[in-house]
């Protein structure tokens, strides 16, 4: 199967369902880091936050895609990491930008920032282990 251009593995598939399940958890992980002393603040402003999670796995996995990360070619480590940082600033431009005409799905920039650093730090880790394996 072939997506714009790029074939389809069970490898690939496996490899994006990972990294959708890491970013929503790093937007959880973003907000709590963010407000580990103020749960109430945390649930009172920014509850219910799936939606706003899976609106930031959502950005995290395309700008990675137009990135390259998911390409079926080999790859060196450093490679991955430049794509990887690279998708995720580009995620992070476009979910500024999201924010900016959708403020009821905006995090903040505390746990955007955040959020996006437990990304590219899980996301180099599995994509590290599971594409060199």
């Amino acid at each position: 199967m072939t997506f714009l251009k790029n074939s389809l593995t069970l490898k690939n598939v496996v490899l994006i369902a990972g990294d959708i399940v890491i970013a929503i958890f790093s937007a959880y992980a973003g907000a709590r880091i963010r407000f580990y002393d103020d749960y109430d603040f945390l649930q009172s402003n920014y509850s219910p936050l799936m939606p706003k999670a899976i609106t930031f796995a959502i950005f995290v996995v395309v700008m990675c895609f137009f990135a390259d990360i998911y390409s079926t070619q080999r790859q060196d480590k450093r490679e991955v990491l430049l794509k990887l940082l690279i998708g995720n600033f580009l995620a992070f431009i476009a979910l500024g930008t999201l924010y900016y005409f959708i403020p009821s799905l905006q995090l903040g920039r505390g746990i955007l920032s955040l959020s996006i650093g437990v990304s590219v730090l899980f996301q180099s880790v599995w994509n590290g282990r599971y594409a060199f394996s």
